[in-house]
């Protein structure tokens, strides 16, 4: 009996926080974190920004899985004399799962399209955009509708962002 009573709390549980998700499955939040990046073919090794990239956010979760757009921009800043600064700005769209918990784990995968500029004490330098795929994991918890994230996401090959997120379910 006593075997019984835990597995029906535990399933009420799970559907209690089941039931949570589906009730308020739109979410947003807002993002910062550290940009790496590495110039290989330049011959300047990785590169660390010294100022927050900072984006945002916005959701829907069905359950586990959802869809997520994000936007992120950030300056790179390098101590090399030639390279002052490297603007990335990205925009993406995710699958992404949750597991169902108040303490969660979290993998997203999707399609981002980054556009980087280098400025050079000589001047503007080169721009490109790309169209790739990323991908992170993470973790977070969850307070009833607000919510904390920590993720590393691959933006691309030579690109990644460690980055802590606060948001909201409504």
């Amino acid at each position: 009996m006593n075997k019984k009573a835990s597995l029906i709390f535990s399933l009420s549980m799970l559907a209690l926080s089941t039931h949570v998700l589906a009730e308020n499955d739109y979410y947003m939040g807002l993002k910062g974190g550290q940009v790496s990046t590495e110039l290989p073919n330049m011959g300047f090794g990785t590169i660390n920004d010294s100022d927050p990239g900072t984006g945002f956010i916005i959701g829907r979760a069905i359950g586990a899985f959802g869809a997520e757009f994000e936007y992120l921009t950030a300056e790179v800043n390098s101590k090399d004399i030639s390279i002052t600064e490297i603007e990335i700005d990205t925009i993406a769209l995710y699958g992404v799962y949750r597991s169902i918990s108040d303490l969660y784990f979290k993998a997203k995968l999707g399609i981002l399209s980054e556009k980087a500029a280098i400025n050079s004490i000589y001047g503007n330098g080169q721009t490109a955009s790309d169209t790739g795929l990323s991908y992170g994991l993470g973790g977070g918890y969850q307070f009833s509708n607000f919510f904390i994230e920590g993720e590393y996401i691959i933006i691309e090959a030579d690109v990644d962002y460690i980055s802590m997120t606060a948001g909201y379910y409504f």
